[in-house]
This record gives structure tokens, sequence and C-alpha cells, in this order.
């Protein structure tokens, strides 16, 4: 396809944004990249949700089985006291103990030596479940222990105490008064012959096991962590995986808050750490420990795989709207080429150069273009020198009537002038503010008031006041057909214009059909000076300003 290459100058005068090339490859891009990026919004919002059920899912488990292996902890401690007293020769010697009125120094002595064998035995065999055990008689005194220290002790005030005389109980971790240290106590109650309550054997539980079987991080990735809180103060039971988080010290989260209320679930919040990370976690209440289950793991890290997802989904959709760009630049310019040629050449035509033709080697829709361009360029030029003959013509009689029109309105504007000056003089004469004496006006107000007359009324009564300094201006109305309540209102708003200008207003020429008038309609003109014609008037005046000369 043969081309006439465009005027280099001709595409710099159009922005890029409005050329053909540019657009067409700019739907290229977008027809490309469209369909690549709602399918990956989709398939990201999708991926976002498959990675937070499994997250979820993974969490839900972990706290199932760390919730499983707390139990197992728990049967573990039991089993070995429970296994102690099923030996019916320790039972008996236990009960002979917590019975006698006194204490047999070598039965107790006896009996420590089997409670510290006891607690030595199962930390060699299985490692430690208990630190110590102590037996102690319904008084509370402890009267035997594998720990010496422990004798003589009375745990009367310990908040297993009274719940151990009757059962089997569990004390769930708790600080202990005075040594602060984090306390949890497993008693089995030892009966008498008659099946009453003699004493107690308690065992103070290993907590370091529980603590190892929390930190056990196997399917929480990087950041994930297990732990138990206390609904004593909110205090950890086992410790933070993260360093300088104490265990005697109250802790709050959403999920801390709802797994201690009893609740159970996953959700997103913001954990216990100074400053919070936001965390996915779940919860579960575990009543025999009073504590609260977490597992959590960094949100962060839960969603790196939606990141690298999407980071590498956004460089595919990158490369491919690279990929559509070149493919619709080369795509446009084959395309935008010829429209561009016939634009320069309508450009050259629409400046006046008729005799422009463009040759277009095409066989499509473009060349037909090009072959009806040429065509109408050809009948525009003929017609143009028809009309350019006709316009001369029609211009000739176009500039002799508006030299007429010109007269025509001159004349209308001289007109115009002379009238206005004739107006001018009318208003001027309606309202005339003659002086007949030195300080002494007289205003004759002759024919109808309206609005108009209103406003140069008082324009020209004022100005006449001014000018002159007059001591008295005389209203005569005596020209005023009616006087009706308008044309009142207007005398006594001038006669007050004119005291406040410090010249005294006589109203004269009111005759008896006027004055009845006035009377008839309500109007009154009390404190306005009148007399019935200009001739009392103008003496009133003289004499009222003699008098003012004589003071």
């Amino acid at each position: 396809m043969n081309l006439v290459s465009p005027a280099p100058e001709f595409e710099r005068n159009i922005p890029f944004w409005h050329q053909l090339r540019w657009r067409l490859m700019f739907g290229f891009v977008v027809l490309a990249t469209i369909p690549l990026l709602t399918a990956m919004i989709f398939a990201l919002i999708k991926m976002r949700t498959q990675t937070e059920h499994q997250v979820i899912d993974q969490l839900e488990s972990v706290v199932e089985l760390k919730n499983d292996q707390i139990t197992r902890w728990l049967d573990a401690n039991a089993l070995v006291i429970d296994g102690f007293l099923s030996d019916a020769n320790h039972r008996a010697e236990l009960v002979d103990l917590t019975v006698s009125a006194q204490n047999n120094v070598a039965d107790q002595a006896h009996i420590n030596q089997e409670l510290r064998n006891l607690a030595q035995l199962h930390a060699e065999l299985d490692g430690s479940h208990f630190h110590t055990f102590f037996l102690y008689n319904r008084a509370g005194k402890i009267i035997a222990a594998s720990d010496p220290a422990d004798l003589g002790k009375v745990v009367v005030n310990q908040p297993y105490f009274t719940s151990s005389l009757g059962q089997p109980f569990v004390q769930p971790p708790y600080y202990a008064v005075g040594s602060g240290a984090l306390t949890m106590i497993m008693t089995r109650p030892l009966r008498d012959q008659q099946g009453e309550t003699s004493g107690v054997l308690a065992g103070q539980v290993n907590l370091d096991a529980l603590g190892q079987i929390m930190l056990e991080r196997t399917g929480l990735g990087v950041s994930g962590e297990t732990y138990l809180v206390s609904q004593e103060n909110n205090y950890l039971v086992t410790p933070s995986r993260y360093a300088g988080y104490a265990l005697n010290r109250a802790y709050h989260s959403a999920g801390i808050d709802r797994g201690l209320a009893g609740g159970q679930g996953v959700a997103t919040y913001p954990d216990y750490r100074t400053p919070p990370v936001s965390v996915i976690g779940s919860y579960r209440w575990i009543p025999a420990l009073n504590a609260a289950l977490l597992a959590e793991i960094d949100e962060s890290e839960a969603q790196d795989l939606f990141t690298e997802t999407a980071t590498l989904s956004l460089a595919l959709t990158a490369a491919a709207a690279l990929i559509a760009a070149l493919i619709g630049l080369l795509v446009a310019t084959r395309v935008s080429q010829p429209i561009t040629t016939l634009a320069q050449a309508s450009r050259r035509i629409s400046a006046g150069q008729l005799d422009q033709r463009v040759t277009i080697s095409d066989r499509g829709e473009i060349g037909v273009l090009a072959t009806a361009f040429n065509g109408m360029t050809a009948r525009l030029q003929q017609t143009l020198e028809g009309l350019e003959t006709r316009v001369a013509e029609r211009t000739a009689d176009l500039q002799r009537a508006n030299q007429e029109a010109e007269r025509a309105v001159a004349e209308l504007s001289e007109s115009l002038r002379q009238r206005e000056l004739l107006s001018a003089t009318v208003r001027e004469l309606a309202t005339p503010v003659v002086p007949v004496l030195d300080g002494i006006l007289v205003m004759p107000v002759i024919g109808v008031i309206d609005s108009e007359r209103v406003a140069l009324l008082l324009e020209s009564l004022l100005t006449a006041i001014e000018r002159h300094r007059a001591q008295v201006i005389i209203i005569d109305v005596t020209g005023v057909p009616v006087v009706d309540t308008q044309v009142a209102q207007v005398l006594i708003h001038a006669t007050d214009a004119a005291r406040l200008l410090g010249a005294l207003p006589i109203l004269v020429g009111i005759r008896p059909e006027l004055a009845q008038t006035l009377v008839g309609l309500g109007i009154s003109l009390n404190g306005l000076v009148t007399h019935a014609d200009l001739q009392n008037g103008v003496r009133y005046a003289l004499e009222r300003t003699r008098s003012q000369l004589a003071e």
C-alpha cells in the first residue's frame, strides 16, 4: 500500500491521546488486559478465601490437638496419683496417719519417704508430672510431704481446700499468695472406715510439661504460637514464645477476652503484644484449667502465599499488556496511516488548497474512501469557483444595503437624542422650584402625581433646599386635580425630608373639595403649616423669617 507521507507537523499539532494510532493501541491493550485482569481478580479472590479457610482449619486443628494433649496430660497426672492410691497398703497407711490423734514419727517418716519415692520415680520414667506430694488432715494441716519444708503448713485458706474434702479435685493454675509462683494442685480425698473424709493426698503439678505442650508450634509456621491465659487476672499460664512478656501480667486481646468469656471460634484481631500485631487466632475455653487456649499466627504470614501469587499475577498481566501494546502499535500504525494521509489532505483543503489529491493503493474501504475524497475535492473546487463570482455580486449588493442601513441608524439615533432632551426639559418643568425671596422657595405641583414624578419631586425639592440654603419651602398644590392616599403620603414624605434639611415646609392651595377628600380618607396633616393660597403662604413665610432674624 503506497501512501503519501504525512507531514510531521500534522501529527505534532494533535495531542497524542487524540491521535488514532494511539487510541487504537490503547483499545488493543484494554481488550487484551481486561479479560485477563477479570480472571485474575476472581482467581485471587478465590485464592484469598481458600487461604483464609486453610489457615482457619489449620488453627482449629492445632487447638483441637492442644486440647487433646492437655486432656492426656491431665489424665496422666491423675493416673500417677490414682495409681499410688490404688495400692491398698498405701491408702491404709495414709488413712491411719490422718486419723491418729498423735502422729507416729516413724509412720510419718515412712510416708514422707514413700511420697518422695513417688515423685522421684515418675520424674525418672516419664518426666516430672508433679513437683511435690503432701498429705493434710481435715483441719488442713500438712502431716506428711515429699518436701520437708511443707510439713506443718496449713492449707485451709488455699482455694482448693474446701473442694478437696468432698471429691477428687483439680485446682486450675493460680498464683499462690506469698510465693507468687504459678501453682496447680491435684487432690484425692481419703476416707476412713465410716466413709468420712479423714484427709487429702495432694500433688503440686509440674506446669513445665504444660508449657512444653504449648510451645510446640508444629503446623503454625514461623510466627504462630499457642498459649494459655488464666481467668485469674488474665495472667499467662504458659510462657509466651516472645521475650519480655512476663507470666504474672494481665494480657488482653479480642481472642483472649472471648475465650475467657467461654467462647469458641476464629477471628482476626490485634494480639496481646506491644505494639499489637494483627493475627488470625482460634480460641477455646478449657474448663479443667479455668483458662482460655489460643492458637495464633500473624496475618501477614498467613497471607504470604496470596501476596506472592498476586505479585506474580500482576507481573504476568503487565507483560501481557506490554505485548498487546507492541502488537497494537504495529496494527494501529498500519490502519491509521492512510487515515492520517486523508486528514492531512483535508486540513490543506480547509486552508484553501483545493488542488490537493491523495494517492492510496488500497483495495478495501479506505481505497474507496480515497477515491470518493478526490472526486469530492474536484467538485468542491468547481463549485467554489462558481460561488466566488456570485459572492462578489452579492457582496456589492450587501455593501449598498449596509450603507443605507447606516444612514437610517444615524437618523434614528439623532431622533432619539432629541426626544431624550425634550423629555428631560419636560421633567424639569414638571417640578420647578422657584426662589421668591432670600431663604424662601416655592414649588408648584401641577398635574397628576405618579410613581415616576414622586422620585423627581423629592429629588428636585431636596436639591433646591440644599443649593439655596432655604429656610422655608412653600409647596403649592393648587394645580393637583386629585389628592388620594398616595398623593397625601408623597406630600407628607416631602415635608418630612424638608424638615430634616432644616427648612420649614408650608402647604398651600388646598381647595375645599381637596380638604373634604383628605378628611374622608382619614389622612391627618397635623403638624404641617397650611394656608389657603400662595399669597398667605408667602406672607407667613416672611413673618417667620423676620421673627427668626429678630431673635
